[in-house]
């Protein structure tokens, strides 16, 4: 996000996630808070994902089936929206795997096993779809779902 966009025009099902990218995106990206991906096509914007840096507890390890000393390295997904108008047109699909390729590629530099996103009951299906498992430890992070990027097929 680079604060040139036009964000009045942005409308999505959650009216929480319009007013986060118009009031507080680019407040939380100056301050190292997280960074928002913003998703145009033809001069409109489509949808945005915000990233951010988390870890899995160790107590959530068990479903990667890996045991290391202490937490796992995750990319969060903070906000991922799709404007009104392309929903169900694979858009917010396509934010995903842009999001996992993105962690994917920073994963050889830094470290980065899981993706990490706070589903809600009404999108928590849209995940699963995705690949996204649920995670039934106890997280900092509620209504916890996860994406092993080295897992089989990933």
């Amino acid at each position: 996000m680079t604060g040139v966009e036009n964000l009045s025009d942005f409308r999505c099902s959650k009216p929480e996630f319009e007013e986060y990218l118009r009031v507080n995106a680019l407040d939380d990206q100056n301050a190292g808070m997280g960074r928002t991906y913003v998703f145009s096509y033809k001069g409109h914007i489509v949808g945005y994902v915000v990233l951010a840096m988390a870890h899995m507890h160790k107590a959530e390890q068990k479903h990667l089936n890996i045991d290391t000393y202490g937490t796992v390295p995750a990319l969060l997904i903070s906000h991922l929206a799709t404007h009104k108008q392309y929903e169900r047109r694979g858009v917010g699909a396509n934010m995903l795997f842009w999001t996992i390729k993105y962690g994917k590629n920073m994963a050889k530099n830094v470290g980065c096993r899981v993706v990490l996103v706070s589903a809600s009951a009404d999108v928590s299906g849209f995940y699963e779809k995705n690949g996204f498992a649920n995670t039934t430890a106890r997280t900092d992070i509620p209504n916890t779902m996860y994406f092993d990027m080295h897992k089989t097929g990933a």
